[in-house]
């Protein structure tokens, strides 16, 4: 089997003004979605959503790129995709060719793709518990306590777990770890009781600030602390070393 062509359909669609949110850095008035498709002269594709984060055309750019290298190539070969280059365009495109490769392997075998990355003698988890995540919307000068609703509407439809993130610029509102901690404890008593609850720092506090609110997280008992610095192994280390909850930070580690 070889591949024959690789495409990409850029979609873009406008939020509503009052789901638009902000960050640290950036404003979000879009969702956007790139789909990889992979096709192959005996007819089977495959596919792939990469997450796109505000630059489908860049991706597809990317992929366009790399697509004369991949024509020709048995799409079983193990060394298709590059690289990774810490570059959000192309890291993305390469997570999407890779996708849809193991999506068109698993077609090819009339296996579901899990099988094939599931370790030998193993069975793969056919269902998977899912969690909420959220906190990204609520602004520190206008209703913070926005947050602590959100979970409470979460759990009344019957989720088991929330995530939450920091809100809004800190710096431009004046916020501190104790008035996020006091948040995070409403958040706690509103709902720790029915869901197992989780930060993502989105790797923009300071070790001063994360050391503190891990550690609260910690004694309420939080299920993890994700991404609360940036992607320095050192850091994660020592946070890791102060708490017993797990931190997690994969996500921005693109090129390990």
């Amino acid at each position: 089997m070889k591949i024959t062509d690789i495409r990409t359909l850029s979609l873009s669609r406008a939020h509503e003004p009052e789901l638009q949110w902000y960050s640290a850095t950036f404003h979000v008035p879009k969702a956007d979605c790139s789909i990889c498709i992979i096709e192959t002269d005996e007819g089977l594709q495959g596919i792939a959503e990469p997450c796109a984060y505000g630059v489908p055309p860049a991706i597809a750019a990317r992929i366009d790129e790399l697509k004369p290298s991949l024509i020709g190539r048995d799409p079983g070969d193990e060394d298709l995709t590059p690289h990774n280059e810490a570059e959000r365009a192309n890291d993305i495109a390469n997570a999407g060719l890779n996708c849809a490769l193991w999506d068109l392997r698993g077609k090819i075998v009339g296996k579901p793709t899990a099988d094939l990355l599931c370790a030998s003698g193993q069975e793969p988890l056919r269902r998977l518990r899912l969690y909420a995540s959220s906190g990204v919307r609520y602004d520190w000068d206008d209703h913070p306590e926005s947050v602590v609703e959100e979970a409470i509407g979460y759990a009344e439809e019957g989720f088991t777990a929330y995530k939450m993130r920091i809100g809004t610029h800190w710096a431009w509102s004046g916020v501190t770890v104790d008035r996020f901690l006091k948040i995070a404890h409403q958040v706690h008593e509103a709902v720790g009781a029915r869901m197992d609850l989780a930060l993502d720092g989105n790797c923009r506090l300071s070790m001063e600030e994360a050391l503190p609110i891990a550690k609260a997280l910690d004694e309420m008992g939080w299920a993890w602390f994700e991404e609360p610095v940036e992607r320095v192994p050192a850091d994660y280390a020592r946070l890791n070393e102060a708490v017993s909850i797990p931190i997690t930070g994969g996500e921005p580690f693109t090129t390990w």
